[in-house]
């Protein structure tokens, strides 16, 4: 990616979400348990990634809530960042046409699709527009870890990536554990 951005001036795009919701996503939409996550060592792996992608030269960087909760100002953004000038309202019309409530249609439609197509005749596995899978949002919210998680694996999360997240602004919960969930802290192990 780097020969792209020096050589044919390629622009990176990413964005980043609370590593504690990116696991409840995770979990959510390829049917992950958590012990999975963390032997595979996923927490890692995706903050890496995440931290090469937002550190190529010239890479501009959105919050996932910013993305669902400013979505004009974020198209704004991003297309001043690839030398687009928009015209008056198209940033509010692009913004109304991928916000997440039309991307949860986007996702409700493909799962219609593939309940409708019998497995033999082949699934339908996503939309190729937008390349969203039948459960690739479930809500959408951030915050679902508080829920979703245990206070162990919230905990064990943040020991992992406690120097990630509020370099990209996310504060630790560090939720208080019993003595039960401190022992099934120690069960998190990773593959060796």
């Amino acid at each position: 990616m780097r020969e792209e951005i020096e050589t044919n001036g390629a622009r990176v795009m990413t964005s980043h979400r609370d590593i504690r919701d990116a696991v409840v996503s995770a979990m959510r939409k390829n049917g992950w348990s958590f012990r999975r996550i963390w032997r595979e060592d996923r927490l890692r792996y995706w903050t890496r990634r995440f931290d090469e992608w937002a550190s190529l030269p010239g890479a501009i960087v959105s919050r996932y809530d910013d993305l669902v909760s400013h979505l004009p100002q974020e198209v704004g953004r991003i297309a001043e960042h690839v030398g687009i000038s928009l015209p008056d309202g198209a940033a509010g019309s692009i913004a109304d046409a991928y916000g997440i409530d039309r991307q949860i249609e986007r996702t409700e439609a493909v799962r219609q699709r593939r309940e409708a197509v019998p497995k033999a005749v082949g699934s339908v596995k996503f939309d190729p527009h937008s390349l969203l899978h039948h459960n690739h949002i479930t809500s959408g919210a951030s915050g679902d870890f508080r829920t979703a998680l245990r206070p162990s694996q919230i905990r064990a999360v943040e020991d992992v990536c406690g120097e990630w997240m509020p370099r990209w602004g996310y504060p630790t919960d560090r939720p208080a554990l019993r003595p039960a969930e401190r022992l099934l802290r120690l069960t998190y192990r990773r593959a060796a």
